[in-house]
């Protein structure tokens, strides 16, 4: 609707109908768009443990789908010992590392790769790779410590089992029932392997008929003081105890 004319009296006012078509088009975002896109990703992690059966690798995993720890990742790869994750800036992968740090003994090698630079701005475009590491050992493996790591550990038995792992490996004598741990840096600075790894293909059913525990003589203590310390050592170790059974 248009006037036209000088006056209000004089003026004519012309009006036309016609119709509009809107077209409406969707458009991603620039996360979605660089997800789409070949060579997009600015650092890579590759997750690797080093072993046949990977049960600590699939408890990994198990905990990065629980907290959406991959969240922001562009691309994850199958590969042979573990897995690639590739992700849109270098701050998104340090905080899936940190995450990973949390929850495993792991080992980090770093490195980048100059993809382009501009000498008038002085500004260079860099792509990372951080090789992630996870330990061999899995829980209930069996291992035979060195002299001097059972003795750092609490003059601990050399032969034991892998209790637990988070980011410190928890060890417990069998025999004993005496617990030791282990952080990562000391266990990457002396790598250990297990002498049996409790893979199901090595382990076979069994019915367990019977069971009792299995106790010890200890000398008689000296004084007080000794029979105290004693009683608080079996206390502690009351939780875990060496079974005799009857298998079949």
């Amino acid at each position: 609707q248009r006037q036209v004319g000088g006056g209000s009296s004089g003026s004519t006012i012309l009006q036309q109908s016609f119709i509009v078509e809107f077209v409406i088009r969707n458009q991603q975002c620039v996360d979605c768009q660089a997800e789409f896109r070949t060579g997009a990703w600015k650092s890579l992690v590759q997750v690797r443990q080093r072993v046949d059966h990977k049960r600590t690798f699939l408890y990994l995993e198990q905990l990065i789908l629980k907290h959406n720890a991959h969240r922001g990742c562009l691309n994850i790869e199958a590969k042979r010992d573990g897995m690639d994750f590739y992700f849109p800036d270098k701050g998104k992968a340090a905080t899936f590392i940190s995450f990973l740090e949390g929850f495993a003994p792991i080992k980090i090698k770093a490195s980048k790769k100059l993809i382009g630079m501009d000498d008038k701005s002085n500004v260079s475009n860099y792509k990372y790779t951080h090789l992630v590491e996870v330990c061999p050992l899995c829980r209930e493996d069996l291992m035979y410590l060195p002299e001097k790591v059972a003795r750092k550990m609490g003059n601990i038995g050399r032969c034991v089992l892998v209790k637990s792992i988070s980011n410190i490996i928890h060890f417990v004598d069998p025999l004993t029932g005496q617990t030791g741990n282990m952080d990562s840096e000391q266990f990457w600075r002396h790598p250990l392997r297990p002498v049996v790894t409790a893979a199901r293909s090595r382990l076979a059913r069994s019915v367990v008929l019977g069971r009792e525990a299995v106790v010890s003589a200890a000398p008689a203590p000296a004084d007080a003081a000794a029979t105290t310390a004693r009683r608080r050592h079996a206390a502690a170790k009351r939780r875990s105890r060496l079974p005799g059974g009857t298998l079949a």
